[in-house]
């Protein structure tokens, strides 16, 4: 009698488990790769949404530090540039302003750049 008891909780336990079973077990949905696809893309347009990333700003002018920066050379290379007349500038006050465009053609190693020469009217 005890061994049908020990067995009769067990199955009660299950029975109503079964019972409710649709309650427990979700349905069963297929995925695509095409699927996944769209929704990767529907997740990045809302983040560029919520992000909105901005191209930067491109400077017109630039002062000695930024031009250092991007060419890697020391201040005194970059005097050395502006007295052989390799890098045109403008100073205003005591800042050496350089043209961006003059510098990114220097970078790209154009030459013709002339020397002293007013950078803006």
């Amino acid at each position: 009698m005890n061994l049908y008891r020990g067995l009769l909780v067990p199955c009660f336990v299950m029975l109503e488990f079964f019972k409710n079973i649709d309650n427990w077990v979700m349905g069963v949905e297929v995925l695509t790769k095409e699927d996944l696809v769209d929704f990767g893309n529907g997740l990045l347009e809302e983040i560029r949404k919520i992000v909105k990333i901005d191209p930067p700003v491109k400077k017109k002018f630039l002062k000695g530090y930024e031009v250092r920066a991007i060419l890697g050379i020391s201040q005194g290379t970059l005097q050395n540039l502006r007295i052989n007349g390799t890098l045109s500038f403008s100073k205003i006050g005591s800042i050496y302003y350089y043209d961006s465009k003059v510098v990114d053609d220097l970078l790209e190693g154009k030459t013709g750049v002339t020397g002293k020469q007013r950078l803006w009217r």
